[in-house]
């Protein structure tokens, strides 16, 4: 039984594996490894995270500590997915606590790894992970592991974007996916360096990248699983560039489901897709359905700004609007930021106070000029317009909705669009 299901697994036949591990009378630690990596390819996340600590347990009582480690990260990794942090912190721990005082080895990268792309995603510090990339460098060369030289030019690439050098920063993210696609990365870890990268297209307003790196997704997940989390991970994230483009009826006829089965696997994209909907609900006038949709995603961890605020403010509460939208700005990094200071801008003009939208107009223009997306500089010349005009300055104003049409147009952002030639 063990050796089919051995080779069962190494031919990618995860349900033949998963019945037979299943039906062996025992298990050992990497059996039961196997059988949690077979699981989580059929997409039952919670079952695979279940077996993922019975061989920790198993690698921990034998003494094998860095076995024991890599378990502990992959269980933070898939808390952390989970939007759950404490947990994930918790795990994160774990590990740290079994590779004290030990030479280094493999599981040392994979711990820097971890502990830099949690402090980049919670405190948008990119110092740690420019620190560890070049420890993870030294690393890879000694253990020749490509895992850690991906590791290392994700987080190089991570921390340049985050400084504003976009096409250098992307240009290393780009090298790192080299071993990826040579199947030489867990699926567990390359998943979530696409589903990051793609985060950060999305928060940079960078449609035309979100597209290349979401085809490249599918192109990855496609041939591995069609039941595995990250072939629903894709279908979101095509839907929110479904979404930007028009299609809003396919929104609405397949986000909720897509979303609602990423619950407990991928917290955080789920409440992601729970905020798109709720944004197109929004947009067509259904506001109780998109102040529901909005509650999902919530339940799911995550905060659905700047959207819930847009909600109020067409309901007429600018005053409540802009100070949600100043709680979530108070915690945002400079990409997130992006996101948010053109909904300020909207929202301290329909409570009438023009000083404060053009103090966040000024703002956004530094946001996108540190990064110069075409996206952000979008925005930023629609919010500076939308003061201009506040002002009554058309003629000035004329140049900046120009500008962003023109670029929205070619993002293929139709609502945006629209706005601007409303």
């Amino acid at each position: 039984m063990l050796v089919t299901a051995r080779e069962a697994f190494a031919r990618g036949e995860w349900r033949t594996a998963r019945e037979q591990l299943e039906t062996a009378p025992s298990l050992g630690a990497a059996d039961l490894d196997l059988l949690s990596r077979a699981t989580w390819f059929l997409g039952d996340v919670a079952e695979s995270m279940q077996q993922a600590e019975r061989a920790f347990a198993a690698h921990e009582s034998a003494g094998r500590a860095e076995e024991a480690a890599q378990l502990a990260m992959r269980l933070a990794l898939a808390w952390g997915t989970r939007a759950d942090f404490v947990i994930a912190a918790a795990w994160l721990g774990r590990a740290r606590r079994l590779l004290e005082g030990r030479p280094e080895c493999v599981a040392t990268g994979y711990l820097l790894y971890s502990q830099a792309s949690q402090v980049l995603e919670i405190e948008g510090d990119a110092e740690l992970s420019r620190s560890s990339a070049v420890r993870l460098t030294s690393l890879a060369t000694t253990f020749d592991d490509p895992t850690l030289a991906c590791f290392s030019r994700v987080l190089r690439g991570m921390a340049l974007i985050r400084d504003g050098h976009i096409g250098e920063g992307f240009s290393s993210l780009d090298e790192a996916m080299l071993p990826v696609l040579a199947g030489q990365v867990e699926p567990e870890w390359a998943g979530d360096v696409y589903c990051s990268v793609i985060h950060v297209c999305e928060g940079l307003a960078d449609l035309a990248r979100m597209r290349a790196w979401t085809n490249a997704l599918e192109t990855w997940a496609q041939p591995l699983s069609r039941e595995f989390m990250y072939a629903g991970v894709t279908r979101v994230h095509q839907l929110q560039l479904l979404g930007a483009e028009g299609d809003w009826d396919a929104i609405e006829a397949e986000m909720a489901a897509s979303s609602q089965a990423l619950l407990g696997a991928h917290n955080w994209l789920a409440g992601t897709g729970f905020t798109e909907l709720g944004d197109i609900r929004r947009l067509r006038g259904d506001l109780a359905g998109a102040d529901d949709a909005y509650a999902r995603a919530r339940a799911a961890g995550v905060d659905p700004q700047p959207g819930h605020a847009l909600l109020l403010l067409e309901q007429g509460r600018a005053e409540e609007a802009l100070a949600s939208l100043q709680d979530a700005i108070g915690g945002a990094g400079q990409v997130e930021r992006g996101r948010l200071l053109l909904p300020m801008v909207e929202a301290a003009l329909a409570g009438g106070d023009t000083a404060l939208a053009a103090r966040h107009a000024a703002d956004l223009g530094k946001v996108a000029e540190r990064y110069s997306t075409p996206g952000l500089l979008a925005r930023a010349a629609q919010a500076r317009a939308a003061v201009l005009l506040a002002e009554d300055r058309p003629a000035e104003a004329l140049p900046h909705l120009e500008s962003a049409v023109l670029t929205f147009r070619e993002q293929r952002y139709r609502h945006a669009t629209a706005r601007v030639h409303e």
